[in-house]
C-alpha cells in the first residue's frame, strides 16, 4: 500500500512511502484501543 507524504503545511509532496497490508491494513480493534486509552487516562 502506497501512501503520499505530506508536509505539515498540507501540502502534498512528490515522495510515497509503502506500508505493509500485514502491519496497516487490518480492521482495528475498538475494544482494545478504548482499554488502552482508559488505561493510560486512568
Amino acid at each position: 500500500m502506497d501512501i503520499a507524504v505530506v508536509k505539515s503545511s498540507g501540502e502534498i509532496t512528490d515522495r510515497k512511502v509503502n506500508l505493509t497490508s500485514e502491519v496497516f491494513g487490518i480492521e482495528p480493534n475498538d475494544h482494545a484501543i478504548w482499554l488502552d486509552v482508559k488505561s493510560f487516562f486512568g
